[in-house]
């Protein structure tokens, strides 16, 4: 249910009830971004969304929203674009008010200290020289400086300490003015999304919205027309990574108004993984193995696409041909109109979480589908009608191209035209592609999923974990091509509303399926007949491949469960024999006695057989390091420290001493000691391990300065820890309930503690462990923490050491 208003003093207030959900989401957008900064400060608009998270007058320190937020177990980010500043947290339904008073006094009433500008001025200078080195961002950056090169979304507006001269007047002049030109009410949109009737959501929004200050509407600029480029194609230089290209697509609407509904079905329809689809297309030629669509540019009627193509063959014919078929395709869904009967295609709102499905509104146009209107309908067929082919830029990644450094939105990188050949092979589209889960049929009755865990649960949802492995190989040969060949099973399942999740495993893979109960059936048969086909057709290993582009603290992240379970040799891939090695067990939530039949006739399609589960090695007391081999640039640490013993207590102080670290570590590591970005501490639980996780990506410091730093933080936090701790503890142990937590969080628990050999009873367990834990037995498990009595796994990438 969908509710707006306009308050008295401009401010427009969204409200979307979500019946089912368990924490309320709450977005601010300011109608203002890097596009009305001044052009002598570049980076200002994203500077003072930073500066803002320093907090208000009302609320500073650890009263503040991120330190607020995170205490709470919530979320919390922003992000500036060209034409508007986002604010956004997600939190428990209980401390909703709480945080939203909290954002709006940042909002109204910064501190903009002096000192604190110049300390985050220093955080976004190494966030920049971040995004310098980052792949996605230099192509992304190159389409636009292309594309557009006297337009003012190809000026600088990342921000450094070279273009924020926090030390000026002038800059402070233009810094305050900015603030009180566009945060105000006409600039502010609230968007609140929950579980609480629209009657109470929209007199929170209303008290919310009333805090800012009336305001005049100021006129913003409009942009001047995209030129046509000087060169369609070129070669962007990057030092490593997969073999990647960008194609950008100019398109101009003429108005502002319905642009971002059509835009929004457009790039769902381009970006759409059914089968039939350009990228399913693209993916069976073998010339792509996956298509993903960034919306780049939005403003006054002007719009760019960029699609970015992760290349199975990365030759200059192939990159031809991808571009004719993008061309080939749009003129195809052109003539479709007026696009009666498109597929739906991207996610479905009420299956999002809050925070998810607020911003999957916004990108829609203020639809909670990605329907056309007649209004968005006519302006979809003027964009479509504004495509030219002369306008379609590639640029294709290469590496170490010789030459000049030019600036690209403020980065530098090497660019070179090239000559593409006309393209020797077109692809033909005939008809739309169709949802093959809207037909589905499951027919078949069986007794497998009596070799499941079984757990009820009342709401219309069920959930299914299933993990998946081979008694013979500690890296399975066929997570990754296992995760192309259900891209098409996805993207049928996220506009119904389901989720299909796949993680890679050691020795196998990990599936979570969710959604509604009368339609779950459906998607874990055609899982199962895909894993089937690919299974029985598997000749040989795949090497276990990364993402070259990968951020180090997240390839830490991904290599993190294969140190965890050492169980086979690290070399051992061999050959999948599926009739005698495939093993799986699972566990599931919901669904009653006729739908639980229809399930275990899906799971008939499964190759392999139930078994009751591996074995799990615990670490060895004590810390054991890992490194991983690294290119120059970044350091990168990963420590994860796994629960001390199996009592449930032990995980109930594990889980309540990481609510009490994360909002400290990251203020001592990324505030007050400025040694990195990617910055985050939290209890973590993978495959059946439970722990503490802290992680740092640092440009400047050593793998061992960082491990230094995070030893001091842990020996300090004995004495910062409170002496009564009911209160916080009772308020974890309630966020853990299943009516407080929802099926999303209820199911990983669960799923976590049979991995881990535990009944269904041990979250109950837990929770009362926490109910019931004091300050001396807190300290006593932060000691065993310290002395690393669980073992400590330490993952390193050290840049500065790198070899390859």
């Amino acid at each position: 249910m969908q509710l707006h208003e306009t308050l008295a003093n401009g401010c427009a207030i969204q409200v979307l009830r979500q019946t089912r959900a368990t924490v309320c989401a709450l977005i601010v957008e300011i109608a203002a971004g890097s596009h009305d900064e001044p052009a002598a400060w570049p980076g200002l608009a994203h500077f003072l969304e930073h500066l803002l998270f320093l907090g208000g007058e009302d609320f500073s320190g650890e009263q503040r929203l991120m330190p607020f937020v995170q205490a709470c177990g919530g979320r919390v980010n922003a992000r500036t674009g060209p034409s508007f500043t986002r604010y956004f947290f997600e939190v428990p339904s209980i401390h909703f008010e709480q945080a939203g008073q909290r954002l709006l006094d940042m909002l109204v009433n910064p501190r903009l200290d002096y000192h604190e500008q110049l300390r985050e001025r220093d955080v976004l200078d190494a966030e920049y020289s971040a995004r310098a080195a980052d792949a996605g961002q230099l192509g992304q950056s190159a389409l636009l400086a292309v594309v557009a090169p006297a337009h003012p979304v190809s000026a600088f507006h990342a921000g450094n300490k070279d273009s924020l001269a926090v030390e000026s007047p002038d800059f402070q002049a233009a810094l305050h003015e900015f603030h009180q030109r566009f945060y105000c009410a006409p600039h502010c949109r609230l968007v609140l999304i929950g579980s609480p009737s629209t009657d109470d959501l929209l007199a929170l929004g209303r008290q919310l919205g009333n805090r800012l200050a009336a305001g005049e509407p100021s006129q913003r600029a409009r942009p001047p027309a995209f030129a046509l480029p000087e060169f369609q194609n070129w070669q962007l230089s990057l030092h490593s990574g997969s073999p990647r290209l960008w194609l950008g697509v100019a398109l101009t609407a003429g108005v502002d108004e319905y642009v971002s509904e059509a835009v929004a079905v457009l790039a769902e329809q381009v970006g759409s993984g059914l089968a039939g689809s350009l990228a399913d297309r693209l993916l069976r030629q073998g010339w792509s193995d996956s298509l993903r669509v960034h919306r780049l540019y939005e403003y006054a009627g002007q719009v760019l696409l960029g699609l970015e193509f992760s290349l199975a063959d990365a030759s200059l014919p192939v990159c031809a041909a991808i571009r004719r078929a993008v061309l080939d395709w749009l003129a195809f869904f052109t003539a479709q109109a007026p696009w009666h009967g498109l597929p739906r295609s991207g996610p479905e709102m009420a299956g999002l979480p809050p925070l998810e499905a607020g911003h999957c509104w916004l990108e829609r146009g203020g639809r909670p589908t990605a329907t056309l209107s007649a209004q968005g309908c006519e302006a979809l067929r003027i964009l479509l009608e504004s495509v030219m082919e002369e306008r379609l830029v590639g640029i294709l990644a290469a590496q170490d191209l010789q030459g000049d450094a030019r600036q690209i939105c403020g980065f530098p990188a090497r660019m070179l035209p090239t000559v593409w050949p006309a393209a020797s092979t077109r692809l033909v589209f005939e008809s739309l592609p169709s949802n093959p889960l809207l037909h589905g049929k499951s027919e078949l009755r069986g007794p497998l999923w009596r070799e499941l865990a079984i757990q009820p649960w009342t709401a219309g949802e069920a959930v299914l974990y299933l993990r998946c492995w081979s008694d013979t190989a500690r890296r399975a040969s066929w997570p990754r091509t296992l995760g192309l060949a259900l891209r098409s099973v996805q993207a049928a399942a996220e506009p119904l509303g389901l989720v299909l999740d796949i993680r890679a495993m050691p020795a196998g893979w990990q599936l979570r399926f969710q959604g509604t109960a009368h339609v779950l059936a459906y998607l874990v048969q055609a899982v199962a007949e895909v894993i089937d086909r690919l299974v029985s057709s598997t000749s040989g290993p795949i090497s276990p491949q990364h993402d070259g582009d990968e951020m180090p603290v997240r390839r830490l992240l991904s290599e993190l469960v294969y140190y965890l379970d050492p169980v086979l040799d690290e070399a051992s891939v061999i050959p999948l024999d599926p009739c005698s090695s495939l093993r799986w067990q699972g566990l599931l939530l919901g669904l009653d006695e006729e739908q639980r039949e229809r399930l275990g006739g899906a799971l008939l399609a499964l190759p392999g057989r139930p078994a009751p589960g591996r074995s799990r090695v615990r670490l060895k007391a004590g810390r054991h390091w890992h490194h991983l081999p690294a290119s120059r640039g970044d350091s990168a640490l990963l420590v994860f420290c796994p629960v001390a013993g199996r009592l449930p207590e032990a995980e109930a102080a594990w889980r309540l001493l990481a609510r009490y670290f994360q909002p400290a570590f990251y203020q001592r590591i990324r505030g007050d000691l400025q040694l990195g970005y990617g910055v985050f501490c939290s209890f973590h639980q993978l495959d059946g391990h439970s722990g503490i996780l802290f992680a740092v990506q640092s440009p400047s410091a050593s793998v061992r300065d960082i491990f230094t730093e995070i030893e001091r933080f842990l020996a300090d936090q004995a004495a910062m820890l409170p002496r009564k701790i009911d209160a916080d503890s009772l308020q974890l142990a309630m966020q853990l309930e299943q009516e407080s937590a929802g099926l999303r969080t209820s199911a990983e628990q669960l799923w976590q503690a049979h991995l881990a050999g535990n009944d269904a009873t041990w979250p109950a367990a837990v929770r009362a462990a926490l109910r019931q834990l004091s300050h001396e037995r807190l300290l006593a498990w932060h000691q065993a923490l310290q002395d690393a009595r669980g073992g400590w796994l330490v993952l390193a990438w050290d840049g500065a050491e790198g070899s390859c």
